[in-house]
């Protein structure tokens, strides 16, 4: 029973016996631009943005802001931490004039 209650609950977790499963990422972005930002393909909001509550393990990130490159990341995310991620964006370059 005991075991029981290390392993199911939060007990586990407040004496130090497991890690907890879910941790949180920040992102940010350079240059500072309002970009779009999806989590294992589901929008969470615009960056600078922290998302708590993520599932512990490896989670795709992705990035979209107007005149940059899509960006996409890959974070390793342990439970009870914070991954901070800075993703550099690149410009898109502008249309060259037809000849």
């Amino acid at each position: 029973a005991i075991a029981g209650l290390v392993v199911k609950t939060p007990i586990g977790i407040y004496l130090g016996l497991r890690l907890p499963t879910v941790g949180a990422i920040e992102v940010r972005t350079s240059p500072e631009v309002e970009a779009t930002v999806k989590l294992d393909g589901v929008l969470r909001g615009r960056a600078p943005l922290r998302m708590d509550g993520v599932t512990a393990g490896t989670r795709v990130l992705e990035l979209e802001a107007s005149g940059f490159q899509r960006a996409t990341r890959l974070v390793e995310l342990s439970g009870g931490t914070t991954a901070m991620v800075e993703i550099n964006l690149t410009q898109t370059k502008p249309n060259q004039p037809a000849r």
